[in-house]
């Protein structure tokens, strides 16, 4: 890599961009600019395995993007997270689906800080008419059991769901915590 006229070794590069580089160079495939290393016609689906690996929130908002940009070329794409901002997009997403009529479009450009420039605006065209499901793996009596939990409705009665699959779990106790020694000091 060269920055500033300067070459910077790999071995000196930080754990994101060793992670973002392999992530990149596929989505570059994916999109069709070295279609002999992968034909786009082969491929369905795009397996995503914990793409946020030593990324910045912001980066992984770049991500999504990327993400949202395969699915709009046809890609079926699965994504298997440890992170809160793809639950919160997921989340938000079909909220917005849902319950928005008119200004979907916009309230995506705006939760990731972008103009409404015509061509992006273009390119999310039909993004709502894709669907958006989040799934929680759970050990459950020495076998793995999949739990369909895309509501992620944080008043659901069960923690799976409201809990985002354990994901929101600190940030939820933390948050009741503070709110109660808080309460108690006043």
């Amino acid at each position: 890599m060269e920055i500033d006229g300067m070459s910077v070794p790999f071995m000196t590069w930080s754990a994101g961009q060793k992670e973002f580089m392999p992530l990149l160079m596929a989505f570059y495939c994916l999109y069709g600019h070295y279609s002999a290393v992968a034909p786009k016609e082969k491929y369905e689906y795009v397996v995503l395995e914990e793409p946020e690996m030593g990324l910045h929130p912001q980066a992984i908002k770049t991500i999504i993007l990327q993400v949202l940009e395969l699915i709009q070329m046809g890609y079926k794409v699965v994504i298997s997270t440890h992170s809160p901002v793809f639950l919160e997009f997921a989340w938000a997403f079909n909220l917005l689906n849902s319950h928005v009529k008119e200004e979907k479009n916009e309230a995506l450009l705006e939760m990731f800080d972008l103009s409404s420039a015509r061509s992006i605006k273009d390119k999310l065209n039909s993004i709502f008419n894709k669907s958006v499901h989040t799934y929680y793996f759970a050990r459950k009596s020495g076998k793995v059991h999949s739990l369909d939990i895309t509501s992620l409705d944080a008043g659901d009665d069960n923690p799976d769901i409201s809990e985002w699959g354990g994901i929101s779990q600190f940030a939820g106790r933390v948050s009741e915590i503070v709110a109660k020694y808080m309460s108690a000091d006043e």
